[in-house]
This record gives C-alpha cells, structure tokens and sequence, in this order.
C-alpha cells in the first residue's frame, strides 16, 4: 500500500505543475546539485551456486538518504539531462537481522517537458549499484533502473521534485556461494539548487 501512494507522489506534483501552468518553459539548461530522503523496499531471490537452484527470497525495507548533481540540456520546453547519485541507510531483511543494504549510486539518463515557468515532468533510465552486507559477507549488485518523476520550481534557483524508480539488479556473494537478484522499488522527495 505505501508504494501505491509511493507511485502516486509524481503524478500528484505532475498535476499541480499543469494546473498551474502558463508562460514561457523555465530556464533548465544548467547544473544542479541537491539532496533527498527516499522510503525504499522490495525483494531478493537467492540463487545456490554452482547448481542455480532457487534456495530462497527476502523482503527488505527502510529509508535512504543522498545527494545527487547533475546537468540539463534543453531545446525549447524539451529537456534532457545525466545525474549521478549515491545514497546511504539501511534497507534490512526482515527475516535475517544481519543482512542490510547500506549504499546505492544511481547514473541516470532523463528526458522531460517544462511545462510552464516552473515545472517539469520527466521519464528516467540508467544503471544502478548497490552493496548489501550479509554476516560474513557481502553482496555488490549492478543493474538497471527506470521512473518517473515531476520538479518543481520554487524561486529561479531552488526546486522540490518528487521521483519514483525502479530497480532491477544482480550480484554474486563475495563468498561465491550464491546469486541474488534484487527487485527494489524507491520512493524520493528531493530538493535541488540550480546554479
């Protein structure tokens, strides 16, 4: 449930960025720079190595926080950027108290409409890292990811955005005993500086 009201964050911000939209589209064409807290979550599948067989799955959950920097190019209301993120907290397994994901870097690609003087609506689409200790172990997972996301301005250089992504990703335990692939849905609330 608190991922469905997750989803629905951009497209509520999406929605007020169009309802009160008129004029020329914002000036986005330059670097930013900002933070953000995210509520994070999702599944793990271990797989037995070397046979590959299924041994098992996990539900992680907790809150992250970043930083991101990044630059837009634009062409008139049409925008596209990179970012690079990277995050730290904890996503534990519920059912294993020594297994956590502590940090995440996101590179991201994203392609969005201003839309009026103060909004922009955008899809994103990268690759993603994330490093997940396990007792004795460790687990360094790579991927892709995907989303969306609405920002809005709140004076010429300040911003708040709201951004949800998916991600998708696989690693091998540094004891190379198993294969675990993640699916980790995240939720972000993000305020930014333009410069």
């Amino acid at each position: 449930m608190r991922y469905r009201f997750a989803i629905l964050a951009p497209v509520f911000l999406a929605t007020t960025i169009a309802t009160t939209a008129q004029g020329a589209p914002a000036d986005l064409a330059k670097f930013y720079a900002g933070g953000f807290a995210s509520l994070d979550g999702g599944q793990a599948t271990a797989f037995a190595l070397p046979a590959n067989s299924e041994t098992g799955s996990a539900a992680f959950t907790g809150t992250l926080v970043g930083g991101f920097f990044g630059h837009n190019y634009q062409n008139g209301a049409f925008v596209l950027g990179v970012e690079a993120a990277y995050s730290t907290g904890s996503l534990h397994d519920a059912g294993n108290p020594d297994a956590a994901i502590t940090s995440m870097i996101d590179i991201k690609l994203h392609a969005g409409y201003a839309v009026g003087q103060s909004g922009m609506v955008y899809a994103v689409g990268g690759v993603a890292y994330a490093h997940q200790q396990a007792g004795a172990a460790f687990i360094d997972s790579n991927g892709i990811s995907y989303g969306l996301g609405a920002q809005y301005m709140l004076t010429d250089n300040w911003f708040v955005a709201a951004e949800y992504l998916q991600r998708s990703l696989r690693g091998i335990s540094s004891d190379g005993a198993r294969r675990v692939e993640y699916t980790l849905p995240s939720a972000q609330i993000r305020l930014g500086y333009n410069f």
